[in-house]
């Protein structure tokens, strides 16, 4: 029902957006938030746990959270435990060559 965005440090590209959702365990993130090219709608997903309507087609919208930082931290607690689970993602680095 709250999200908050709050920016941290300009200079450092650090911005911190919460909100007061279910959480996710490191599998869900993992599996099913970071997975580009899932289809949530024929998973049989029409809204979130919280009755939040499903928005996006593809899951390539997080893509954008490395257009403003290389290192993005998903820090989350599934409802019901004690358990944070905190991961790092790194942008890869692709470089072409030329011949």
């Amino acid at each position: 029902k709250k999200v908050q965005i709050i920016i941290k440090d300009i200079e450092k590209k650090e911005i911190i957006v919460s909100d007061d959702g279910v959480g996710m365990t490191f599998e869900e993130v993992n599996d099913l938030f970071l997975r580009i090219g899932r289809n949530r709608r024929k998973e049989g997903y029409k809204k979130s746990p919280n009755g939040r309507k499903v928005t996006g087609k593809k899951g390539l919208g997080k893509l954008a959270f490395f257009g403003i930082g290389s290192i993005i931290t998903v820090e989350t607690t599934k409802k019901g435990s004690k358990e944070k689970d905190k991961t790092k993602y790194f942008k890869p680095i692709i470089s072409f060559k030329h011949q």
